[in-house]
């Protein structure tokens, strides 16, 4: 609602019920009856529709701030979103000509559009473990790592469940992590969410 609108819609009424009070004032003083009856109720009149005027005022006012607040938001989102790195990791298994081992080779790769910073990982396995910050902490886009991590031993089989999270901060200090899973069947499952994740 204008500003103008609103103006009109208290003012108008407000002078329209202004006149009837003085008319009915007049009414009453010509046939000789007690003016300050009309007054008091013509005063609670007046007062309450400026009360009624207020409160849509208010309402007004309130729909204004709402609408400001989903505004600034909206452009906080789109801004983050313009920045947002988005860290992918992999893997792969494979055996060490050298040792005879077995050695998960674990990627990550900033596929987002912004800067990934203080850059770690944590990888759960039967097999295979790692939790801290990768050797570069700092991905820009398009850039990666890798991991290569050995066998802690047992026997390795092709499908066992696991859990390789990345977890990483925009330029905003604002934190996210990209989760990849293998289930029991061999299936993998992959997800970003915000937030630093459980550890």
């Amino acid at each position: 609602m204008s500003k103008k609108l609103l103006k009109y819609d208290i003012e108008i009424p407000g002078i329209i019920l202004g006149a009837m009070v003085i008319g009915m004032v007049i009414s009453v003083a010509v046939k000789g009856q007690s003016i300050e009856y009309v007054l008091t109720a013509g005063l609670i009149a007046v007062t309450t529709w400026y009360a009624y005027a207020t409160i849509k005022i208010a309402k007004a006012s309130k729909q204004q701030a709402d609408a400001s607040v989903k505004m600034a938001e909206a452009m906080e989102k789109s801004i983050t979103e313009t920045v947002r790195p988005m860290v992918h990791p992999s893997v792969a298994f494979g055996q060490d000509a050298s040792s005879n081992q077995m050695v998960m080779y674990a990627s990550f790769k900033n596929i987002g559009r912004g800067p990934a910073l203080h850059v770690e990982a944590n990888i759960r396995h039967p097999h295979f473990e790692f939790k801290g910050p990768l050797p570069e902490t700092v991905l820009e886009v398009g850039r990666g790592v890798q991991l290569n991590i050995p066998s802690a031993g047992g026997e390795q089989k092709s499908q066992e469940d696991f859990e390789l999270i990345a977890k990483y901060q925009d330029i905003y200090g604002k934190w996210f992590h990209s989760k990849l899973t293998q289930d029991e069947h061999g299936q993998y499952h992959y997800t970003e969410l915000e937030g630093k994740g459980d550890d």
